[in-house]
């Protein structure tokens, strides 16, 4: 009876492990993406972001480094989801990351 017991709370968790797997794939596909959008712009290493929480693993995979927003230094580049930019970076080009897997990512690039 144990062994049933564990053999049916080792699926479930197996089942688990495959579906947040491929949660965090699609997730570091994202990256890429939004990596690719910067390049396309003209932001290339050594390049500095901002943004939110998420711009640290973007930074990594575009081979930039980052800052807080609220610098008196402007980035190279703001990475936002779903988020208006600060009122010093309003006025900068905006390029829509298409085809993410969590949509709404947009980067805007100091012109």
């Amino acid at each position: 009876m144990l062994a049933l017991a564990l053999l049916g709370h080792w699926g479930i968790q197996a089942g688990l492990v495959h579906t947040h797997a491929g949660i965090q794939q699609r997730a570091r596909g994202d990256w890429d993406r939004i990596a690719s959008v910067l390049r396309e712009h003209g932001v290339h290493p050594p390049c500095v972001l901002a943004g939110n929480t998420s711009t640290i693993p973007i930074a990594h995979t575009a081979g930039c480094t980052v800052t807080e927003t609220n610098t008196p230094e402007h980035p190279s580049a703001l990475v936002l989801r779903e988020r208006n930019p600060q009122h010093w970076a309003r006025d900068w080009p905006r390029f829509p990351v298409p085809d993410t897997y969590n949509p709404g990512w947009t980067v805007l690039v100091r012109p």
